[in-house]
């Protein structure tokens, strides 16, 4: 045992460890002991992790963290489905606590694993707003909040939606099979929208004060190119792919050392990850439709144009509206494009007109929701020179703030 945990506090290393290891260990355990055994699975992970809180902070963390987590977790669901029922038959043979679990489960089987549990979801007959739920909380291990910040919906609608997936995915007892092309052609759109909210919900958390979730990001990443090994030259996977790594590659600029959101006008460019902005263009070139334009493409080329000027002020804004207008008539649904496609064009030339689009808009954002719109409200009046009102709201905006890391953001402005 190496004992680390005077380097780095337990529990925000058990947090990493939770974001990073949670849903490969319930796809593993998964396909060992059934789909049906969903339940008894997340209470043993979720129970693995609270021990290794308590047990890590007098003994040390482990060499190998992953693998202590796995043969605990392993262990701890056989113990349930033994104390749950009599008739349950678990071959605890199958399982020698002296064997190392990084032999027993390879790289190889747990992402096979993770693409089969995804693919699980996928099949239930459900709307498409459920699947994403559910795929959300088993394979990525998001909570409620996280849930009902991504897809905009109450917590209690997202409670009502995750028994009710949770119930027609036990009762589906899929037999877990290598997937083929054709199966995974079948779901894409399912399986980019869930790696898509991943990867949001990481770039903005709406867990804990740090503001970003580097874990979740790198997660959505990792799947993603899994999912692309199916179908390398898939249009919408490899833009997805392009979106994800310009995005992140932003990342060491995006907040201050204090702790504060730095924004696009403030960063400095030369933090930006010049490696991920490279690998981001590598797959913007495979992602180029031959036909139809699709949303991830266009929103990978909005991300592009930011990371080809050295200067915020060189930003091709007029380009950038019109790639906005194009995702509009694809998604005309989405209010938050075309909120962005109007904070867009206050950089081409910023008009009283603009305001008033946002004013109509404020209906279809509810209280949770509503923090993005008035923040944009605010800068607007900004960029009209009429501070006092932009002061006004951005003291609107606070009580809706819904992270420390938010409310910092107008306090900044407030100053």
């Amino acid at each position: 045992m190496k004992n680390t945990a005077d380097k780095q506090p337990v529990n925000r290393l058990t947090a990493h460890l939770f974001r990073e290891n949670a849903g490969k260990m319930t796809a593993v355990l998964i396909r060992l002991y059934g789909i049906d055994k969903l339940d008894c699975i997340t209470d043993a992970i979720q129970d693995t992790f609270e021990s290794a809180i308590q047990k890590w902070r007098y003994t040390g963390v482990p060499d190998n963290p992953a693998a202590w987590l796995m043969k605990v977790a392993r262990n701890k669901t056989i113990n349930i489905l033994k104390r749950d029922s009599k008739t349950t038959t678990v071959a605890t043979s199958d399982f020698n606590d002296t064997m190392a679990p990084e032999l027993v489960f390879s790289d190889y089987e747990i992402s096979d694993s993770q693409l089969c549990l995804l693919l699980a979801c996928c099949r239930l007959d459900l709307t498409p707003q459920k699947k994403i739920i559910i795929t959300l909380q088993v394979l990525c291990g998001f909570g409620i909040g996280e849930i009902a910040n991504a897809l905009l919906m109450s917590r209690e609608a997202v409670k009502k939606a995750l028994y009710r997936a949770k119930a027609a995915l036990k009762n589906k007892k899929y037999v877990f099979e290598n997937p083929d092309k054709d199966d995974i052609r079948k779901h894409f759109a399912l399986l980019h929208t869930s790696l898509y909210l991943l990867f949001n919900e990481g770039y903005k958390t709406t867990k804990g004060s740090s503001g970003i979730n580097t874990d979740l990001c790198y997660e959505a990443i990792r799947l993603a190119k899994i999912v692309r090994e199916y179908d390398t030259g898939n249009s919408e996977t490899n833009g997805l792919l392009a979106l994800l790594f310009f995005n992140i590659a932003r990342f060491p600029a995006r907040i201050t050392t204090t702790g504060e959101w730095l924004t696009l006008a403030e960063q400095n460019r030369n933090l930006w990850d010049h490696t991920f902005i490279t690998e981001g263009f590598y797959y913007l070139d495979q992602a180029r439709p031959e036909k139809e334009l699709n949303a991830y493409y266009l929103e990978a080329l909005i991300a592009s144009l930011h990371c080809t000027v050295s200067d915020f002020k060189d930003t091709d804004w007029q380009l950038i509206v019109y790639l906005y207008r194009q995702l509009e008539h694809l998604q005309p649904e989405s209010t938050l494009l075309r909120l962005n496609r109007i904070v867009a064009e206050m950089h081409i030339t910023m008009t009283p007109a603009l305001l008033e689009a946002i004013d109509q808009m404020e209906s279809l954002f509810d209280n949770e929701n509503k923090f993005v719109l008035l923040t944009a409200k605010a800068y607007g009046y900004e960029r009209l020179g009429d501070r006092e009102s932009a002061a006004d709201w951005y003291r609107k905006a606070l009580p809706y703030a819904r992270t420390e890391i938010d409310r910092l953001f107008i306090l900044k402005k407030l100053v």
